[in-house]
């Protein structure tokens, strides 16, 4: 199976996370070989609708705090048509240091959500 893959939307306030999502969702989509041109029949459609932060390690002078960015992303395949072959949810989570903004776990944390999503459109059968 082959898919296009559409520019994702972001609804969230991490003005990145749709453009960081859709490099690595090409990555991986490379990598297991189903990535096509521009005029395959099937179109993967994503949006990033939800970003959480907190805080994963206890307050401690001798050690700066470490946060979790979780995403959430709605991934739809569909026709070229519109009609839809497969939906999905998956959160998945990156991690930053204090002092430094959200946005800088969004390479880890779209990383693994779209290779959880290439994973899934793998396992679906042609």
């Amino acid at each position: 199976m082959s898919v296009d893959l559409a520019p994702s939307a972001n609804t969230t306030q991490l003005v990145e996370a749709g453009i960081a999502l859709d490099r690595q969702l090409e990555l991986s989509l490379r990598q297991l070989g189903l990535l096509s041109n521009p005029h395959a029949d099937r179109v993967l459609r994503c949006t990033v609708v939800e970003a959480r932060t907190s805080r994963i390690s206890t307050a401690s002078l001798a050690a700066t705090d470490r946060y979790r960015l979780a995403l959430t992303v709605n991934a739809s395949l569909m026709t070229r048509g519109g009609s839809v072959l497969w939906e999905r949810t998956f959160t998945d989570w990156g991690t930053y240091s204090e002092g430094q903004a959200a946005e800088a776990a969004l390479h880890e944390t779209c990383a693994r959500i779209s290779r959880q999503v290439a994973s899934s459109i793998a396992s679906l059968s042609p």
